[in-house]
């Protein structure tokens, strides 16, 4: 399981590395696949079990529609300064899932 998670925590690395420079690259899409469907199951987890402030599971979703957002031509220049905050917001849920691995 720790496995899992290691590789999950680089992966969120990762994706704050793209975002934060602003990369988009054909093969980060796959980035947008992997962190929609963690943020979708994260927030259904977390609205079954009625906790609501899944701060997790929204950065994941708003990590893949930026993805999906700098991809495009004519709005991914706007869309890039965005996701420079959300890519920061990225790199610390990426730290504190790597640290809970160590730990």
């Amino acid at each position: 399981m720790r496995y899992m998670l290691f590789i999950l925590a680089l992966s969120d690395l990762f994706s704050a590395y793209f975002l934060i420079k602003g990369i988009t690259h054909p093969l980060i899409v796959a980035f947008l696949w992997l962190h929609s469907i963690k943020g979708i199951t994260s927030l259904m987890g977390s609205f079954a079990s009625g906790y609501y402030f899944d701060w997790m599971g929204v950065t994941d979703v708003l990590a893949a529609l930026l993805i999906l957002l700098m991809t495009l031509p004519l709005v991914g220049v706007f869309f890039a300064k965005i996701a420079f905050y959300v890519g920061i917001l990225m790199a610390i849920k990426g730290i504190y899932s790597m640290l809970w691995v160590f730990i």
